[in-house]
């Protein structure tokens, strides 16, 4: 598809890797030849997702001036202030990766993530399995929550003898969880 431009490289220029995050690696030569600085960029482009290419080159930016992400010239590390405004600064590939998968988790650009690690979820906050247990609650079956009555012996659910217990049938369903 790309004969001429690498998918991924090893070191990249903010706006290449900026280019790349909004996908519009086709449109690199064109968007290069356009810009004047790869620092400060237009407001408006003649190419798709523009907006979005020049906030991720912001947040990139942003990421380098306070510390989070490591940055050097011509993909030699070396977190000189001098070289913020040289032409050819350069991120590496790994403190890219690393510093999207900690500031950035939702982001899973094919420059950077394998399609494995596009496809696995980046992670389950304690709020979010609890969310998604709450959410499955209503459709546990009655029988199986703490302290829950069979409606036709009366005992426990956990010592009725049908099994189900036997207030559980589909016509029942309505009634036995209104009883909860």
């Amino acid at each position: 598809m790309h004969k001429d431009i690498p998918t991924s490289k090893v070191f990249y220029r903010p706006i290449e890797a900026a280019i790349r995050w909004a996908g519009l690696l086709r449109y690199l030569p064109m968007i290069l030849a356009t810009i004047a600085s790869p620092r400060f960029l237009p407001p408006s482009l003649n190419c798709p997702r523009w907006n979005e290419c020049r906030l991720y080159s912001e947040r990139i930016y942003d990421g380098i001036l306070n510390g989070e992400l490591p940055y050097g010239q011509n993909g030699i590390t070396l977190n000189d202030p001098k070289i913020l405004q040289a032409p050819d600064l350069t991120v590496r590939h790994v403190d890219l990766k690393r510093w999207m998968r900690t500031h950035y988790p939702e982001h899973r650009p094919g420059f950077l993530f394998s399609r494995g690690e596009r496809m696995a979820h980046p992670f389950i906050t304690m709020e979010t399995g609890q969310a998604i247990l709450v959410e499955r609650l209503p459709f546990r079956p009655h029988w199986s929550m703490p302290g829950a009555r069979c409606g036709n012996c009366r005992s426990s659910t956990t010592s009725c003898s049908s099994s189900p217990p036997c207030c559980w049938r589909p016509s029942n369903a309505r009634s036995a969880s209104a009883q909860r």
